[in-house]
């Protein structure tokens, strides 16, 4: 006997959505806080409807779900909250990239990757710092010290001169 296949649909997207946050008795200025999947820097994740197993950020779909119209190309979904994983319609704006720049500066909420932070770093901070002990006790070249630490010497002479790993 042939096994009968059954294709589940899926859910739709926007009651996927609705699933995965809580709406708080303060609407307007409380967090709707995502609870489904997110992404490294805490953006919400939802799959899409179009079948392409692609995903869109939550906070996009509710912008348009609660301005019922698209983001057009070329603009962002801004949070004036702060909160990456906040859907609360009433903290979104629409803008452009310079906008969300000039907002994030303002707010010093920019997250500079520098020394050890930055994932291309070949150096630690500890490294760095005994690069410039090096440097004053030993009196090596930038070549010497660079092969050291397998940095080229421009390097070292940009740690020891203090034009990279200013913070430490």
């Amino acid at each position: 006997m042939a096994k009968r296949l059954t294709i589940r649909k899926r859910t739709s997207q926007i009651i996927r959505f609705f699933s995965y946050f809580i709406v708080p008795q303060d609407y307007k200025t409380e967090y709707w806080e995502w609870v489904g999947a997110k992404n490294d820097f805490g953006y919400g994740l939802i799959m899409r409807d179009d079948g392409s197993n692609l995903l869109s950020r939550a906070h996009r779909l509710a912008w348009e779900y609660w301005n019922n119209k698209k983001i057009p190309d070329g603009l962002f979904i801004l949070h004036e909250c702060d909160n990456p994983s906040c859907v609360n319609p009433y903290h979104l704006s629409i803008g452009t990239h310079q906008e969300n720049m000039k907002s994030m500066k303002k707010r010093e909420r920019s997250q500079k990757c520098c020394g050890e932070k930055n994932s291309v770093s070949k150096l630690t901070n500890e490294e760095v710092l005994k690069i410039r002990r090096i440097r004053e006790t030993q009196k090596l070249t930038y070549k010497e010290i660079g092969d050291l630490f397998n940095v080229s010497k421009g390097c070292v002479g940009s740690i020891i001169n203090k034009r990279v790993w200013k913070h430490i």
